[in-house]
């Protein structure tokens, strides 16, 4: 995971910066939650802390298994291993690898966007010529 190498959450705080939502990525092909899986949700906790409603669990790879199956393992990390992050505001999204879903996905975290206060910057200086 890229931004656990970076030391996100210091950078954040020293450039002021304000995440607004991000995606995990599941694949729900996986038959199983590995270590690395678990290290990641664990960073996630830590990076957005009381704010885990901006993070938008989402699973991947629909069409390598069938129905049946994929809401089996959805329950299951629904129930046991993103429970706590889903009661504290997460929320859990699949992409079906369409336009269609990946809007559905981003459409919380955009709508978060549009209420951001814009302020137009102040001229420094007047240029003459």
């Amino acid at each position: 995971m890229l931004l656990a190498n970076l030391n996100f959450p210091a950078a954040r705080y020293k450039r002021r910066l304000q995440l607004k939502g991000l995606l995990y990525f599941h694949r729900i092909s996986d038959h199983r939650v590995g270590g690395t899986s678990s290290k990641n949700l664990g960073f996630f906790k830590e990076l957005f802390g009381t704010e885990l409603d901006k993070v938008v669990l989402t699973t991947t790879m629909w069409d390598l298994v069938d129905e049946k199956t994929g809401i089996e393992r959805e329950k299951q990390l629904r129930l046991i291993y993103w429970q706590s992050m889903i009661t504290q505001g997460s929320s859990i999204k699949r992409f079906m690898g369409d336009c269609e879903s990946a809007l559905e996905i981003l459409r919380p975290i955009v709508a978060r966007l549009e209420k951001l206060p814009f302020k137009v910057p102040k001229p420094k200086a007047k240029w003459s010529m």
